[in-house]
């Protein structure tokens, strides 16, 4: 069931990711969810994130706090290491969301992605979001989430891999 705040939004109705991941999420679990393309992953988290700001926004304002960031790993990586004062509004991160994790670490951009999370509380939520969970994402995720992490898979086992579909 959505929350009243997403249905003012315009939606009805979770996708079954979005239905498998939210009550984890909401617990503040960290969740590594697989599920294939279009099946509205981004607002999984996306919903959590309007609910949270409908909920904060007055707080934030006049705490001058981010209320989100969205950024590619290389773009954020850079104001890590050149805007003075950057590192430190990371500090009041509660969610990390990586999003298309197996396209990330397929563009070899892993060193930004591991310096992003060193930049962050240690006590954060993060939210791993993926089409495909190759080897190279478990491995990623072993050091990225905590131990209790929820692995979500929503992609069938007799469906084929969003990828060989792609191709």
């Amino acid at each position: 069931m959505l929350p009243n705040e997403v249905k003012n939004l315009g939606y009805e109705k979770m996708t079954l990711v979005q239905e498998a991941t939210l009550p984890a999420i909401l617990q503040g679990k960290d969740v590594l969810a697989k599920a294939k393309t279009g099946t509205r992953k981004t607002l999984a988290f996306l919903f959590l994130w309007e609910v949270e700001v409908l909920l904060q926004r007055k707080k934030n304002l006049r705490q001058n706090r981010c209320e989100i960031i969205v950024a590619t790993p290389t773009r954020l990586s850079d104001h890590i290491d050149n805007t003075r004062g950057f590192e430190g509004r990371l500090r009041d991160v509660n969610v990390l969301v990586l999003h298309e994790a197996d396209c990330l670490l397929a563009m070899r951009i892993r060193k930004d992605v591991e310096k992003i999370i060193a930049a962050v509380p240690e006590q954060q939520q993060t939210l791993i979001f993926s089409a495909t969970v190759p080897e190279e994402v478990h491995q990623f995720c072993h050091n990225a989430l905590r131990k209790d992490h929820e692995f979500i898979d929503i992609v069938q086992e007799s469906s084929e891999e969003t990828r060989s579909q792609a191709q």
